[in-house]
Formats: C-alpha cells, structure tokens, sequence
C-alpha cells in the first residue's frame, strides 16, 4: 500500500499480487481482498483503458463476494461506477447511476455501513470524473468531504490523486 510512494504505479502490481496469493495460500481472506481493492484502485489511476477495467472489476468483485468481505468489495464497486459513468454508461455524466442503481442510495448504503474508507475513495474517484466533465463546481463540496475523511485511506494512492484533482478543481474554480 506504500510502493506507490517511492516507486511509479505501475510496479504496485507484482508486490500486490504476491500479496493476494499470499492471502490466499494462507487462508488470510479478508487480507487477500485488501489486496484485491488495493488492484482495483490501482488500476484506475493509472488509466487502465475503461472496458479493460471494467472487466478486471468484475473479477474482483467476484473474489469479494465469495469471501463476503464487504470492506474490499466496497472500494471495487465505488471504481465500477466511475469507470460505468466514465465508459457513458449512465443516463447522464456524472450520474454515477450505472442501470438501475442509484448514487445516492449506494452512497447511504456506505453511510450505514459506516464504510468511511470506501466513501472516501468513491469521492476521490468522483472528483476525478467531475473534473474531466468540466464539472469543478459538483467536485467542490465532494473535496471538502474527502478532506475530513482522508484519514481512513492513509498512505493510499488516493491521498495522492486527491490533492492532485483538489488543486486542479481549485484553479479551476478561481
């Protein structure tokens, strides 16, 4: 979960991978589902082409919903509805509403579950989108949630992008 800061991106993935056998061989599965929403996060931000990312977080997800390990699932879920809205998979951008499923109920799911870690990339993730759409006035009060909750992702790559599109959405605004 620290390679990212001294090394570029790409190379999180072998370290991860040995990370989720790991897990794995070990019986350690809720480890090797860190490991798998750590892939997931990764794999966005580092631009993996949409549909190539759409498919691997099918996968992952599927991983999570074998061992029933909500807090990687939940990260995985948050990456396939950017990358849905991203692919134009929503009935408008920034709907974040891939099919029939609704932001603000999936949001208010996290909420209740007190999912903060999840939230917080969610919105990262958001932020990023919004940005693209041209849309830094949504970003806004997204920046000030992720900033008060910036604790519960320490040492992510999230932490990282974060500050990235904050400083972008901010000139943006000025």
């Amino acid at each position: 979960f620290i390679n990212h800061w001294c090394r570029h991106l790409r190379e999180f993935d072998v370290i991860n991978r040995r990370g989720f056998q790991a897990g794995v061989q070990s019986g350690e599965l809720q480890f090797a589902g860190y490991h798998q929403y750590n892939r997931a996060l990764c794999l966005f931000h580092l631009g993996t082409n949409l549909n190539e990312l759409g498919t691997e977080l099918e996968e992952l997800a599927r991983f999570g919903d074998r061992t029933r390990n909500q807090h990687a699932t939940d990260p995985i879920a948050a990456a396939s509805r950017v990358a849905a809205d991203l692919r134009g998979e929503t009935p408008t951008p920034g709907a974040f509403a891939p099919g029939a499923a609704n932001d603000l109920a999936f949001v208010h799911d996290l909420e209740t579950r007190n999912a903060r870690p999840a939230l917080c990339h969610y919105n990262v993730l958001k932020i990023q989108a919004l940005f693209l759409y041209g849309r830094s006035d949504l970003a806004e009060p997204l920046i000030q949630f992720v900033e008060a909750h910036l604790a519960y992702v320490p040492g992510h790559i999230a932490v990282a992008v974060h500050t990235f599109y904050a400083s972008l959405v901010a000139v943006a605004l000025a």
